[in-house]
């Protein structure tokens, strides 16, 4: 009889922990498969805590920028690579101004220019201004020194579309380079609202950035066209730049510069002088 109830109670535990599992496994089918999505933060992992996990990938490619493209490169082998890494991209045709047409590339959805690479020592570029500066591919001496994409005009209508296509095209680079050191994708990052004037600025700004003593990667966008005050919903356009700089070729860049600021303030009295004296 005692064996009787031993095997009754056996069987009875064996049913009861099977059903748990079961059950188990049904719970999980029902949960979802990735986590659900959570708010846009800004978030800055240069601090010396945590600098070395950030820049590690980052700092492993040495000279290489993308692709086959390399910092150093002279001007000629600077254009045939980014030749080559825009021609496995697709590629968008398009019209310019006095200018023969345009094929450009598509990444991540995105339409970009063609990448022009000129000489700042040789060719006419006003590296003094913001657009000469930090919107242009060029070498410095002869070595290629910085890449920048540029896009055609994105068109969203809210802010939160905005982001969201902003955290997913940086996310395509941190699958490359490894976490940025900075990020805020968040529209107080380029928008904001003067409330006193009742108008809506859209000035853009840095939204993702790659940062070490000799590289650096920049994401900005740069905003056209935004809604009238008031308005939550309506037209954001906005231009994505990525820019590709080396560093350790900053302070040269930055001496050549004010040197070029000064010759030019130069000339600008000389010019008015002689308007002057002209008279």
């Amino acid at each position: 009889m005692k064996e009787l109830i031993c095997v009754l109670i056996g069987g009875f535990l064996f049913l009861s922990c099977n059903n748990q599992n079961k059950n188990k496994t049904a719970e999980d089918d029902l949960l979802p498969d990735s986590i659900p999505y959570v708010e846009f933060e800004s978030y800055d992992c240069s601090g010396a805590n945590n600098k070395n996990e950030c820049v590690k990938a980052f700092d492993a490619l040495g000279d290489t920028i993308f692709g086959e493209v390399l910092y150093g490169m002279d001007k000629k082998q600077a254009i045939n690579s980014v030749r080559k890494f825009q021609n496995k991209l697709d590629v968008y045709k398009y019209k310019r101004y006095n200018k023969p047409d345009g094929n450009g590339f598509i990444y991540a959805d995105v339409e970009f220019m063609e990448i022009e690479i000129v000489d700042i020592e040789k060719e006419v570029l006003d590296v003094s201004t913001t657009q000469g500066r930090y919107y242009s591919s060029f070498t410095w001496k002869g070595k290629l020194s910085q890449i920048v994409w540029e896009s055609f005009y994105i068109s969203k209508f809210s802010k939160t579309e905005v982001s969201a296509q902003l955290e997913d095209f940086i996310g395509y680079f941190e699958k490359k380079y490894g976490k940025c050191t900075s990020k805020g994708v968040s529209s107080e990052n380029w928008f904001y609202t003067d409330y006193e004037k009742r108008k809506n600025y859209f000035p853009g700004g840095t939204v993702a950035e790659w940062k070490t003593d000799n590289r650096l990667l920049q994401i900005s966008i740069k905003g056209k066209e935004c809604p009238n005050y008031g308005n939550e919903r309506g037209e954001y356009k906005y231009t994505i730049y990525v820019r590709f700089f080396d560093r350790s070729k900053d302070k040269e860049i930055e001496k050549y510069i004010k040197e070029r600021e000064s010759i030019q303030n130069n000339r600008i009295k000389e010019q008015r002088q002689k308007s002057i004296n002209a008279l």
